[in-house]
């Protein structure tokens, strides 16, 4: 039981889950600037993100997770003990610097390269 209910950013129920280009746009945007995303500003009020692995697909090879963990490092929740929370099937440990996000994939190509062009750009 938890004294104070957090806001907690959780992928898998917010956002649709589509392959239909025009549901993941009313998601995602359709601008150049995927910080400008509606499910990017509601992540910017989250106290707390939960990450839930599956066996199916490692989180790092899909571009969407990969941005959802840049955000949570550049807002702090990573940093903050608690804040990050991690659940599912084990997974072999990997350390940040062994993620090639170059390498992820996303079903819209033009969203991994808004994606990775945003990050080289915050010379994060």
């Amino acid at each position: 039981h938890w004294p104070v209910k957090p806001d907690i950013w959780i992928c898998a129920t917010a956002l649709v889950q589509s392959t239909d280009p025009e549901v993941v746009a009313a998601q995602v945007g359709v601008g150049d600037d995927p910080s400008q995303a509606p499910f990017t500003r509601a992540l910017a009020r989250a106290e707390k993100l939960l990450v839930v692995r599956n066996r199916a697909v490692d989180l790092y090879e899909r571009i969407w997770c990969c941005w959802e963990l840049f955000l949570a490092v550049q807002y702090g929740l990573v940093q903050r003990p608690g804040a990050l929370m991690v659940t599912g099937p084990p997974v072999p440990t990997v350390s940040w610097s062994d993620v090639d996000i170059q390498s992820a994939q996303a079903s819209n190509p033009d969203d991994k390269q808004k994606i990775l062009s945003h990050i080289k750009r915050s010379h994060y």
